[in-house]
């Protein structure tokens, strides 16, 4: 499993105490100078794991719906959204694949878009 996550360097150690980056490749966009949707950091990760954009599927949970599954969606990455309660709930033109609201359901949303 890969890890494309938008995170600061403070909380990198969040991730490492979750054992996230040890377990997954990560690719923390704060090193790179550019940030999600910004398509440069999608197709780094793509060539880093070497796969197809139809081979990968996107968890987002951002209060800008566009910045989590909006870019991933253009270049031809599934998503699935996960809806808390805060901020914007709708882009326009802009749909996710799936859309959860508990973790739980991330699972069923990663098996049911695989």
């Amino acid at each position: 499993m890969q890890l494309l996550a938008h995170i600061r360097r403070l909380h990198e150690q969040t991730y490492k105490n979750y054992g996230a980056v040890k377990t997954w490749k990560a690719l923390i966009s704060s090193y790179y100078g550019y940030r999600k949707p910004d398509s440069r950091l999608f197709k780094m990760a793509l060539d880093r794991m070497d796969l197809e954009p139809h081979e990968v599927i996107g968890v987002g949970n951002d209060i800008d719906m566009f910045r989590d599954v909006g870019e991933a969606g253009i270049l031809g990455i599934k998503s699935i959204f996960f809806d808390s309660n805060q901020g914007t709930k709708t882009f326009e033109n802009v749909s996710p694949d799936y859309r959860v609201s508990q973790f739980d359901d991330v699972l069923k949303g990663l098996a049911g878009l695989s």
